[in-house]
Parts: structure tokens; sequence; C-alpha cells
């Protein structure tokens, strides 16, 4: 059984390095055709007029929370299983898989029953109008009905990860878009025979799209009878007792992906409160921050990808009684990303105008947004090395420390940062100025809680742990 890992205790730095970009460029793939899926699915709804668009990005906001939280269990799961793997306690790793599935249809349960009861209030509440709810409303039950499809991907993509397979998830990711690129348009607008269902069918190729990618990453698990349906296995076996509360493991996974949850809250609540005090500059600016934002994929994406090798590295590593190559495997991958962030920001500091222009071709927004990137450009390799160490800890079980970083740079230095700067001569370049202090201030940070080494504790009382229960 092949899973991209090595366990011996000497790793030289290029053996280290294919391991890093292994796992990475798969997860990068899969991330990023992720937010693909839903910018096709805004293309198509587009053309049902504005009301249609504002329902599906309310119930986006709505489904955030549902991410946020499958995040965490996320973590928690690719944490124990890696450790687990790398200790040798195969069979551990999969039970550790069946606890976090557990779970996860216990939350899925949860917001289904809250979408299906709850669709019209929610809305309302967000201020929607009446006819945002009557489209909203049907596409958050057909949504929330099938969250157990969003919640189970994000497991078993996670598992298998932590195993050291990060195709399987791309494979699986890139075969969803395409089926839901096929039923899109079919669904939306009743093409072929099929029923023309509006938003409700966005909603629907979703969760078809998902549910088919969910089943392939499923197939690489072995089954009752030792195989697995995809004829490569990933050598863990799924089996029904291992979905039986066990509250050891629980308490592990809920206790790793709680902070890990925590940290996405306070990166969302610092996004909202920036874009709070940059609306006081006006429509155009406010318009040039939100373009910003998903320009920022361009660095989320691939961070995203090396955070994820690095967290699986550190935990199998861990596992494994092998520190010190857990700690080379996270500053390989930090060096990876900040490198790859860099030459991101390199280039899109030469076209910040033609990039802003690709979205909004107002003469006020492109020069707003012109001067908003050149400064965020700074913050690139910051942002990463940020996210990355935070991912690394997150591996040894540690993320309270990533939290404690992120909540220090984005609320307690930024927000008040770019208040202070704003107000006097600097005006709304005074915002972009604490962006990047703030980022820089958080990279530091990270790396210094990253070196105080609170994840090597954690995880090898993890490890000790699992191998006592084995």
């Amino acid at each position: 059984m092949q899973t991209g890992f090595s366990s011996s205790s000497r790793k030289d730095s290029r053996g280290l390095l294919r391991e890093v970009v292994g796992l990475a460029l798969p997860t990068w793939g899969a991330f990023t055709a992720h937010d693909l899926m839903g910018l096709v699915d805004m293309f198509f709804v587009g053309r049902l007029g504005p009301e249609a668009v504002a329902a599906v990005g309310m119930s986006g906001v709505v489904f955030g929370v549902v991410i946020m939280v499958g995040h965490g269990l996320s973590v928690g799961t690719l944490t124990l299983v890696s450790i687990s793997l790398g200790a040798g306690r195969r069979r551990r790793a999969a039970e550790a898989v069946g606890q976090s599935l557990a779970l996860g249809m216990v939350l899925s349960l949860t917001v289904a029953a809250g979408a299906l009861l709850f669709s019209d209030r929610i809305l309302s509440a967000l201020g929607a109008t009446r006819d945002v709810v009557r489209a909203g409303s049907a596409y958050l039950r057909i949504a929330g009905a099938g969250s157990w499809v969003l919640i189970m991907s994000m497991v078993l993509g996670s598992s298998l990860r932590g195993s050291g397979d990060a195709r399987g998830p791309f494979r699986a990711m890139v075969t969803a878009n395409l089926i839901n690129a096929v039923l899109d348009p079919l669904m939306i607008f009743g093409l072929a025979g099929f029923p023309r269902m509006g938003v409700a069918g966005s909603a629907s190729a979703t969760v078809v799209s998902r549910a088919v990618g969910m089943a392939m990453m499923l197939a690489r698990f072995r089954g009752m009878d030792g195989r697995s349906l995809s004829g490569r296995s990933v050598g863990l076996s799924l089996r029904r007792r291992y979905l039986r509360p066990r509250g050891l493991l629980m308490r592990q996974i809920a206790a790793v992906g709680v902070f890990a949850s925590g940290r996405i809250l306070v990166q969302n609540f610092s996004q909202i409160a920036l874009m709070r005090i940059v609306s006081g500059f006006g429509t155009g600016v406010v318009a040039a921050f939100g373009i910003g934002l998903r320009l920022q994929m361009m660095v989320f994406a691939p961070s995203m990808g090396f955070g994820v090798a690095a967290a699986a590295l550190v935990g199998r590593y861990l596992g494994a009684c092998n520190p010190v190559v857990a700690r080379r495997s996270a500053w390989t991958a930090t060096a990876c990303a900040a490198t790859v962030a860099a030459l991101v920001a390199l280039g899109a500091a030469g076209w910040t105008a033609a990039l802003i222009r690709l979205f909004n071709a107002d003469g006020e927004v492109v020069a707003a947004g012109t001067i908003m990137l050149r400064w965020l450009c700074l913050s690139f390799p910051c942002v990463a090395a940020l996210f990355v160490l935070g991912s690394a800890m997150g591996g040894g079980g540690d993320t309270l420390s990533p939290l404690a970083a992120v909540l220090v740079s984005a609320v307690m230095l930024r927000l008040p940062g770019a208040w202070w700067l704003s107000r006097g001569s600097w005006g709304v370049t005074g915002v972009w100025v604490a962006v990047v202090l703030s980022s820089l201030a958080g990279s530091v940070l990270a790396a210094l809680f990253f070196e105080r080494g609170r994840w090597l504790r954690v995880g090898r009382r993890v490890g000790l742990q699992v191998r006592a229960v084995g």
C-alpha cells in the first residue's frame, strides 16, 4: 500500500520536498476546483436575474457557518489519521474516520432540520426581500437536505490526505465540477427534458455532483470484504462498528476541531469589520475591497495546499516519533508557500489595474483597487506563512496557538490599526498599511509559537494515547 509517506528517520531535503509538493499540488488543485464550482453556479444563476443571485449569495453566507464547523471536523480528522498511521495504528486511524463520519452525520441532520424548518426566517433575518426569500428558501432547503454530502466529502477528503493520498480527493473534485457544469444549465433552465427548477436547480446540481465526488472518495477505502471499490485502497477499512460513539476519539477530534473552526470564525469576523471601516470611504472603495478579497484566493488556494501537506506530514512524523523531520516538513512547506505567494505578488503588482478591470471597469473602482492591490501584494508571503505554520501546528494537534496568532494579528492589531491610520492623512491607504503590518506581525507570531513547540507536546501526548489504545 502506497500512501506517499516515508517514515524513515533520515530524510534528505530533496525527498522531503517531493513529499510536500506531492501532497500540496493535488490539494491546491482540489481547492481551486471547489472555488470554480461556486463560480460556475453563479454564472448560470446570474442569467435568472439579481434576485436569484442575491438568493444564492445569502444562502452562501448561511452555509459559510456549516463549512466553518466542517473545517474543524476535517482538521481533527486529518490530525488523528496522520498521527495514528505514523504510529503504525492503522485500525485506530480507521476508527477516527468512522467517528468523524458519525459526528458529521449528527451535524448534517441538525443543518437539514434547520434549513427545512427555518429557511424563510433565516433569509428574512439577513434582510432579504420577499422575492429573494422565495427563491432562497427553495435553494436553502435543497442544499440543507444535502449538507451531509458536503460534510462527508470534507471528512473523507481530509482522511485521504491524512493517509498520504491527495490525488483521490483531487480527482473527485474535478469530476464533481464537470458534472456540475453539465447539470447546472439542464436543471436551472429545464433543458433536455429536465424540469425548469430555477435557483433550486443550482442547489440540486451541486448536491448531485458532490455526491458523485463523495462516492469516488469513499470507494478508495476498503469495505467489509477488505477490498476497495476503486481498486486502489489507502489501506483503511471502514466498518459499521467504527461509527459507534467512542468517547476518547470524539473528544480528541473535538479538541482539535473547535479551535480550528474558531480560527476561521475570527478571520471572517475581521474581514466583515474591515469592510465596515472601508465602507466609510465610498462605494468605489468598497467594490475595490471586495475584488481584492477575491483576488487573494490566488494566494489562499496554494497556501491551503501546502498547509494540508504540512499538517499531514507533521502528524505522520510525530506519530512515528520523528519530531526533527516533522519540524523540517513544516518549514519546507512554509518556504514553498511563501515562495509561490511572492511570485504571485510580483505578477499581480505589475498588472494591478488590468486585474481590477476583469471584475469592474469603473474608473473609481480601478483607481482605488490599483492602490489597494499594490499594498496587499506586500502581505501575500506573510499570509501564506501564517496559514501554513498554523496548519502545521494543527497537524500536531495544537490549534490553539494558530487561533491566538490570528486573533492578535487580524483583530487586536489590524482593526484598531486600520481605524486609527485611516482617520489621519493616510485615508483609506491606512487600512491597507494596517493589513500589511498586521500580516507581518501574524507570520512572526506564528513562527514564534511554532518554535516554542506546544504542537510537539500535544502531538506526543496524542501519539501516546493512540499507542496505548492501539
